[in-house]
């Protein structure tokens, strides 16, 4: 009778002739269980963020504890007093405009008169969210990819790597493009897997978003996207009729996929584009003037003496 019994539980539906449905929300302990490694690494990204930021860096002896280094903090604030994106001398191009536009749009919500520690402390504050979302999309790819384990050591790994907290205490961009960076290799293998216009539309909106934070991931979506359809190609059938269940519509439905993740990015970057152009009366169409020393410095700074922190730019 229990041999029966235990063939007919594996049945689908089996149960209910039985009496012995299953209640509703059964699984629902199940699911609080899953978000607690996600919201464990957020939450210790996120404090250690706030020890190293507050605490550690305007008292540590390494590096000069500046914290507006760059002027993308005087860039918000300019841009919170109404004054346009400008560093004081007119429209300025060297700068990408999202995260300015956001510090700007935190400190006219909270003030922007007074000395650095306080008026951006509220841009920190939201940076250190940023790192603790950071482990939790690290989390997220990682568990989507090899499983709850290994997801929950990348989050853990993210929020004890020192660099993660570099630029957490100072106004610049790194923090958030971070953060758009793992959301990047997130949202495309979404893309890759299951191929939509939903999916694509947020691949190319976090692409674009990426982009306008530092130019870096401008030419992303153009080798991303062909390297996908190949490797679709590859498979002999398309990932919309592997996993989305789309049968012979499959192929249509990962084209409109790509196309989306196309169309969504360029019109993220394009009105600013078109601004650089405006306002260099056409000499310059591009997302910053600065970008060729971004992608220089970031070959730059990999070498040792430079992460190391043995020597500095002079």
């Amino acid at each position: 009778m229990e041999e029966k019994l235990a063939v007919i539980e594996k049945q689908p539906g089996s149960l209910e002739p039985l009496g012995l449905r299953e209640q509703p929300g059964a699984d629902r302990p199940r699911a609080r269980a899953s978000l607690l490694p996600g919201l464990f690494v957020f939450l210790l990204g996120s404090v250690i963020a706030y020890v190293y930021a507050f605490l550690l860096y305007p008292r540590q002896g390494l590096i000069q504890p500046v914290i507006d280094l760059n002027g993308f903090g005087q860039l918000a604030r300019h841009l919170a007093h109404g004054d346009g994106f400008s560093l004081g001398y007119g429209p300025t191009l060297r700068r990408a405009p999202l995260y300015p536009a956001f510090a700007a749009l935190l400190l006219r919500l909270c003030g922007s008169s007074g000395p650095e520690a306080l008026v951006y402390r509220p841009v920190l504050l939201a940076q250190c969210l940023m790192v603790g979302l950071t482990c939790l999309s690290a989390f997220a790819l990682a568990r989507k990819l090899f499983g709850e384990r290994t997801g929950l050591v990348a989050g853990l790994l993210c929020a004890l790597t020192p660099q993660v907290y570099r630029y957490v205490g100072m106004t610049e961009v790194e923090t958030s493009l971070g953060l758009l960076l793992v959301l990047m290799a997130l949202t495309g293998l979404n893309l890759y897997r299951r191929p939509t216009v939903s999916t694509g539309a947020l691949f190319g909106l976090v692409v674009g978003a990426a982009t306008l934070v530092k130019p870096l991931p401008l030419f992303y979506p153009f080798v991303f996207l062909p390297l996908v359809f190949w490797a679709w190609k590859k498979q002999g059938r398309t990932k919309g009729q592997a996993e989305a269940g789309t049968g012979r519509n499959g192929q249509g439905q990962g084209l409109r996929g790509l196309l989306a993740s196309l169309v969504v990015f360029v019109l993220c970057v394009l009105p600013w584009v078109v601004r650089n152009g405006l306002v260099s009366h056409g000499q310059f169409w591009g997302i910053s003037s600065n970008g060729p020393g971004e992608f220089l410095r970031g070959y730059v700074n990999v070498e040792p003496q430079f992460v190391l922190l043995r020597q500095d730019f002079g």
